[in-house]
């Protein structure tokens, strides 16, 4: 369980992602889940996160420094926590 908790902790490019941070304001917004473009990062700045959501393809919304954590998209959450 260790293993997959750091893999959401730990988003990539590709990954299904939402984000966590409407939760704190006690609203949930169906565009803040979808694929994981990029990560820009900069020195000196926080991590600029581009999504894809699923609602809205070919559509990025990005921000900085958002709270996002990684979905197992695959039946085998183990396999994917690994990267296989």
């Amino acid at each position: 369980m260790a293993q997959l908790r750091d893999r959401m902790d730990q988003p990539q490019p590709g990954d299904l992602v939402m984000e966590i941070t409407p939760f704190a304001s006690g609203g949930f917004d169906p565009h803040s889940v979808g694929r994981l473009l990029r990560i820009d990062t900069r020195p000196g700045w926080p991590a600029r996160y581009v999504i894809e959501p699923l609602l809205r393809p070919g559509e990025e919304r990005d921000g900085l420094d958002l709270s996002i954590m990684a979905l197992p998209d695959q039946m085998s959450y183990a396999r994917w926590a690994e990267g296989r």
